[in-house]
């Protein structure tokens, strides 16, 4: 995706000052003359810099107030007294710093200084620094497919493992889609009591019941010309999918207390890390509402099955969380890598967000030490093991594994990357597989001796 520098600016002399300029910019320069020309713009560029002319904020309308309150962009605001050009730096919180020196070549400073490139390797979309980091041709295939989906008003259901990144990508279609203008809103059905569930999503009249001394708008309610997004929709009891069915049908909500339905006009993303079509069976989950929910469906990929992301999920952290905390720390070193291969990661990218969290943390010197970063996976793999248990059931699993692999190997005369064809894993799974269960290739070959 191309980034730019968006100036919106009407002065024809604070135009051409930026034109004056734009050779000794870091990225193309591109001029807006409204505040909403920006959310335009972040639909199909990345906006590293807003640059807004001051005239165009000292009187807002709440409109206006909207779009210049954003958080997910740096902002510049430029100025001009007599024949001097002025830039005040803003904060995240949209406080004027002290006023800069006026000449092309300080604005020209001050721009670069602020603006702030796509990292390495990823994919952006607008909307509070929502970043899609991924090599993986399957996961870069989700991205277009869901930018394009964005487009159109039609229900999503993401499947995939906890912490792959379905709200995520939740996000990013609200971001590219035509209601960006609003925020998102977000319920996560596991969290919430499903007592409190029904009132939570509903909302309810004042009087309705004990204690409703006021009216509550629902999250329904509030999403009305925004996009719903339901994480963890597996956890739903009945009686709730039967209602929500009827916002999806009828374009209407019941409100608890409430004489007649309210109108409303949703997008719904749904996301859960459960079999659906397993829970329709099971009758825990109802066919009409699984069928209605999932007119589009992407599948995320575990971090496991798409290793060639572990640099770049590495380098993504640890320039975020340095940020974060205020620290230099430079580490280019492949080896340090090779550990973090060999782990499963079974919370996936969530997990290695936590990980490198910790890592940087605990990071005193220039570079990650890699016994460290060594120390901090062998406590995750005693954390695993211990969350695992040590039923039955799961030591025959593991078994059950361990001679299937040797078997598979025996069957392809110990070649590993004819078994992990096989298996249906990729090569990094596969010594991953041998390095968990012991497995050791070579010995194996020896003993069984030549052909």
């Amino acid at each position: 995706m191309k980034s730019i520098i968006l100036a919106i600016v009407r002065s024809p002399r604070l135009r051409d000052a930026l034109l004056k300029i734009s050779d000794r910019l870091f990225s193309s320069l591109e001029f807006g003359e409204t505040l909403q020309d920006y959310s335009s713009s972040a639909r199909t560029k990345h906006v590293g810099l807003r640059i807004i002319e001051y005239d165009l904020i000292r009187y807002l309308s709440d409109e206006e107030r909207i779009h210049f309150y954003k958080k997910d962009c740096p902002t510049i605001i430029l100025t001009q007294v007599g024949s001097e050009h002025y830039a005040f730096s803003v904060s995240p919180y949209i406080q004027l710093n002290s006023k800069h020196d006026s000449g092309t070549e300080e604005i020209a400073r001050i721009i670069n200084r602020n603006y702030q490139p796509l990292s390495s390797g990823s994919l952006y979309s607008k909307g509070e620094g929502i970043q899609f980091v991924s090599r993986n041709p399957k996961m870069l295939e989700i991205f277009q497919s869901a930018k394009k989906v964005a487009q159109f008003n039609t229900h999503v259901l993401l499947l995939g493992e906890s912490g792959t990144g379905k709200d995520v990508l939740a996000q990013l279609i609200h971001a590219f889609s035509k209601r960006n203008e609003r925020n998102m809103v977000k319920v996560n059905c596991a969290a919430i009591p499903g007592d409190l569930l029904e009132t939570e999503m509903f909302g309810y009249r004042k009087g309705a019941f004990t204690n409703a001394y006021e009216d509550k708008r629902g999250k329904i309610q509030l999403a009305n010309g925004s996009t719903l997004f339901l994480d963890e929709i597996g956890e739903l009891d009945l009686p709730l999918q039967a209602k929500l069915l009827r916002v999806i049908e009828t374009g209407e909500v019941d409100i608890i207390g409430g004489i007649e339905p309210v109108k409303v006009d949703i997008r719904l993303i749904s996301a859960t890390n459960q079999n659906l079509r397993k829970s329709v069976e099971m009758k825990r989950f109802r066919e009409d509402l699984y069928y209605r929910l999932n007119v589009v469906n992407f599948q995320l990929i575990p971090l496991r099955d798409r290793p060639e992301d572990i640099p770049l999920l590495f380098e993504h952290f640890l320039s975020f969380f340095c940020k974060k905390y205020n620290k230099r720390i430079n580490n280019r070193r492949p080896e340090s890598l090779k550990d973090l291969y060999e782990y499963a990661w079974p919370g996936n990218v969530r997990e290695f967000r936590n990980f490198m969290e910790r890592l940087v943390v605990q990071t005193y010197a220039a570079e990650i030490d890699t016994d460290l970063m060594r120390h901090e996976i062998e406590n995750l793999t005693r954390q695993q093991q211990s969350n695992h248990g040590a039923g039955d059931l799961a030591a025959y699993l593991e078994n059950e594994e361990k001679q299937h692999i040797l078997r598979t190997l025996s069957e392809n005369n110990y070649k590993i990357l004819a078994t992990a064809r096989e298996l249906g894993i990729s090569r990094i799974s596969m010594f991953r597989k041998l390095k968990k269960h012991g497995i050791e290739v070579m010995n194996l070959k020896n003993r069984k001796g030549p052909h």
